[in-house]
């Protein structure tokens, strides 16, 4: 899909043989130029037939409610009201250019981070299957995608990025949850909340009735949150053993300095729908309290997901990754200490604002 001519551009009248090969063709174009595309407008007929169909670039349009300081966690998907687009018309399944605009009001994205835009992400066949053939073999779903990325020459190479992947081996293993296990835990579930009603637990499933997302707290967790509501750090970093689903706990902060666990989760993805599923069971849960601040790590999905679901949150990024995103980012500045002190320290832990730094 990458594969792209230099000064390749499209004309009008320019036909294409399907919606496939259409949208193929101007995702390469744009990843080439540096910027991503959306599936926009499609118009029919009477019969339901497609007669129009129209391709913008991701930055088209405006985000809803979105503030500034909240854009930053965007990046290259923040819009800006660009106007690029492509118009087809439909006759008789053919698509034909009606209508093309080029001109950006935004900076492309950089060479360097092309491979990270969402349109031309996509993982083939032959690297799903090698995926699941290392995965059955019990290699973890990080080191099967670096073995890949090696393959290549590096994960820029690749195609997809790691949380692809991921997600893609969580739908794979979500067909093979134990109907056993999920209702044994349902059943458990059931027995302790008849026993103690302030017990609560939320269930989601897909389309064929299998587990995708569950999310629980006792009622010990809801008496310290009604305490302790000020803090909530969110953590996706493990995973359970045998179905590799991700473990996510919401703990908070006592008093006394000492962790309080609000409740658990075990979700199938990082998607931002599975988030959004999961902070609004935790809201219900807590009788529609949202916490002040919440601490996360800079995961795209999920900073979108709190902004939705936690709207007046101030949501902030965990000290432990930016620290560990610093140390594999710049390592020769990080392991000087005089940096260290004096910039990153001071950045994170002494100076209230820009200009104080």
């Amino acid at each position: 899909m990458h594969d792209m001519e230099k000064d390749f551009e499209f004309t009008i009248g320019m036909i294409f043989s399907n919606e496939t090969k259409a949208y193929h063709k101007y995702v390469a174009y744009a990843i080439g130029k540096g910027f991503g595309v959306r599936k926009e407008n499609v118009s029919r007929n009477r019969k339901g037939e497609i007669t129009r169909r129209t391709f913008v670039c991701n930055c088209e349009g405006y985000s809803i409610g979105s503030s500034d300081q909240e854009k930053k966690f965007e990046r290259y998907e923040v819009r800006c009201g660009c106007l690029t687009r492509i118009k087809l018309k439909v006759d008789n399944g053919v698509y034909e250019v009606i209508e093309y605009v080029s001109n950006h009001n935004h900076a492309f994205v950089p060479d360097d981070q092309k491979h990270l835009i969402r349109c031309g992400r996509m993982i083939s066949d032959p690297c799903k299957g090698a995926l699941v053939d290392m995965i059955t073999a019990s290699v973890g779903g990080t080191t099967a995608y670096k073995v890949l990325a090696n393959r290549v020459g590096g994960s820029k190479n690749l195609g997809f990025i790691l949380h692809d992947s991921q997600n893609m081996i969580q739908k794979k293993r979500s067909n093979a949850i134990s109907g056993g296990d999920c209702q044994s835990l349902l059943n458990h579930f059931h027995c302790i909340q008849t026993q103690n009603p302030m017990f609560s637990y939320a269930v989601q499933v897909d389309q064929d009735s299998r587990l995708t997302n569950l999310f629980w707290r006792d009622s010990l967790s809801r008496f310290d949150y009604d305490c302790f509501d000020d803090v909530l750090v969110f953590d996706t970093t493990y995973r359970t053993n045998k179905y590799n689903m991700i473990c996510a706990p919401f703990v908070g902060v006592s008093h006394h300095w000492k962790n309080v666990l609000f409740g658990y989760a075990f979700l199938l993805d990082e998607t931002a729908e599975s988030f959004i599923w999961l902070f609004e069971a935790f809201l219900k849960a807590m009788g529609n309290k949202a916490p002040k601040t919440m601490f996360t790590d800079q995961d795209q999905a999920m900073a979108k997901a709190i902004r939705i679901v936690f709207p007046n949150t101030q949501h902030r990024l965990c000290t432990w990754h930016i620290i560990k995103n610093a140390n594999e980012n710049i390592p020769n500045l990080c392991h000087k200490s005089d940096f260290k002190d004096k910039y990153l320290l001071a950045l994170m832990y002494r100076c209230r604002s820009e200009d104080e730094f």
